[in-house]
């Protein structure tokens, strides 16, 4: 996977989170431990690139892509938004 998606990912991912927890209660606790297992998988694979993917789940993916539509719906930015510029 290129960096670029790599990071739009990360940054997707971390954005979700944070409107479960700021916003609208949306994600499980396992669901949150499946995300942040991505996450992690994505950060070794910007330094491993033969690093095998570890997507969430679909019924996850279903989640994260409802709460995306909720995010534009509401155009919510989060509270601590410089935390998703940086560090990705």
């Amino acid at each position: 996977m290129r960096i670029e998606k790599i990071q739009n990912r990360l940054q997707f991912l971390h954005l979700c989170l944070h409107f479960s927890s700021q916003k609208q209660e949306k994600l499980t606790i396992l669901d949150r431990m499946l995300i942040n297992q991505e996450r992690g998988q994505l950060l070794k694979e910007i330094d491993y690139p033969k690093t095998e993917p570890r997507p969430v789940p679909e019924t996850v993916e279903i989640k994260l892509k409802e709460i995306q539509l909720l995010i534009d719906k509401y155009d919510w930015k989060p509270l601590n938004i410089n935390q998703l510029n940086g560090g990705y």
